[in-house]
């Protein structure tokens, strides 16, 4: 293989492996090999490739490659570059098959000079994105009349495939970005199936339990660190549980949330739990039927107005002084922390005052906590 071809074997890999092109393309690429086996053998090929194709931003990467037989890295990337530039299928919701042939000679590929014809077909899922198929023949004559019927009549069920899949792809890049919304949140969210078995916990919730913070597991479902508290939690649980079913005559999931104060070690104040029905009837085992959202009460309460502070555009002083006065200081006490004087402490609070378009303390405090943005990506 020569040098060329390596680094752009390693190029086309990295390309495959980034960030931007897996959220751009990933989705059950393993169906699509299974798709692409499958066009490849009725159409005669040796072998063949799925790419996906950003039209706007020139960008390519390969999704599948068939497992009937491991083409050379080289010409992969060949087929790559190749299938990028194949016309572009009709339109999203068209079925007519536009196939073309290529010729492409290689020198020395896998220690051996082939001619192979390139049988592309291309799709358009989406606007501004083109997944083409390519099956590759070892052939100076290239596919027979046979070869494309086959390729032409299977036309029209890849296409509604590709077009399912990039549906399903768009699904699961929303679900992807909610979980890193719940992941980027300071609230703890847990969902659990009709069987009250822990199907998906936010990173806020797998710190809680992997702490033992309140909550844990218990085999495959939650509960309380309280003993005292785990019968309530198994009720609440099972409540919500009986809504999801249909079984309750209760069908308003916010009259039908139940918060709960979980006790935790001395020292802490209590974790606030609530559960919550999820409004679509679970059907299958892994559905989600629960909802539980748990807060700390003692958790950094700076971390959380520091959104609250940029918006404000408080200095760091300013911000430093309003969390200690959020947190029930005194002025004076949180001059004292500062390490500065009253009367510096009190100039400082005009100045958020100022800013925050607040008269008293306990409308700065009210301000700062209804701003609160409750995340912790800041």
């Amino acid at each position: 293989m020569s040098t060329e071809s390596s680094q752009g074997l390693e190029e086309l890999e990295l390309r495959r492996l980034g960030a931007d092109d897996r959220y751009a393309f990933d989705c059950f690429n393993e169906d699509l090999v299974w798709i692409l086996d499958k066009l490849v053998h009725r159409s005669g090929g040796i072998g063949g490739i799925i790419s996906g194709h950003i039209l706007e931003e020139s960008r390519s990467i390969l999704l599948a490659a068939s497992s009937e037989k491991v083409l050379d890295a080289a010409l992969i990337v060949e087929l790559v570059k190749c299938a990028g530039a194949a016309p572009r299928a009709p339109g999203v919701g068209h079925d007519q098959p536009t196939i073309t042939h290529r010729l492409l000679n290689h020198a020395r590929l896998g220690g051996a000079t082939g001619r192979y014809r390139l049988q592309h077909l291309p799709f358009s899922p989406a606007e501004g994105v083109k997944v083409v198929a390519t099956v590759v023949k070892e052939s100076r004559l290239g596919f027979n009349f046979i070869e494309e019927a086959t390729a032409r009549r299977l036309y029209p069920v890849l296409s509604r495939y590709v077009r399912l899949w990039w549906v399903h792809r768009r699904e699961r890049r929303r679900a992807m970005t909610l979980s890193a919304v719940l992941d980027g949140s300071d609230l703890a969210v847990a969902l659990l199936n009709r069987n009250a078995e822990l199907l998906l916990a936010s990173t806020r919730a797998r710190l809680l339990l992997e702490t033992r913070n309140g909550l844990m597991q218990d085999g495959r479902s939650l509960t309380s660190t309280s003993g005292g508290d785990r019968q309530s939690l198994k009720h609440a649980i099972q409540a919500a549980l009986e809504v999801n079913q249909g079984s309750s005559v209760l069908r308003d999931v916010l009259r039908t949330a139940q918060v709960l104060q979980l006790q935790r070690r001395p020292g802490r104040r209590a974790l606030i739990v609530t559960t919550a029905p999820v409004r679509t009837p679970a059907v299958a085992d892994d559905d989600p039927a629960v909802i539980v959202y748990a807060l700390d009460p003692d958790q950094e309460i700076q971390q959380l107005l520091t959104p609250v502070c940029m918006i404000y555009k408080l200095t760091p002083t300013e911000a430093r002084l309003a969390g200690y006065l959020v947190n029930g200081h005194r002025v004076s006490e949180a001059a004292a922390h500062m390490c500065i004087g009253l009367q510096t402490a009190r100039a400082y609070l005009k100045q958020v005052f100022n800013k925050t378009q607040t008269h008293r303390q306990a409308d700065l405090v009210r301000v700062m906590l209804v701003s609160a943005i409750r995340t912790t990506v800041f």
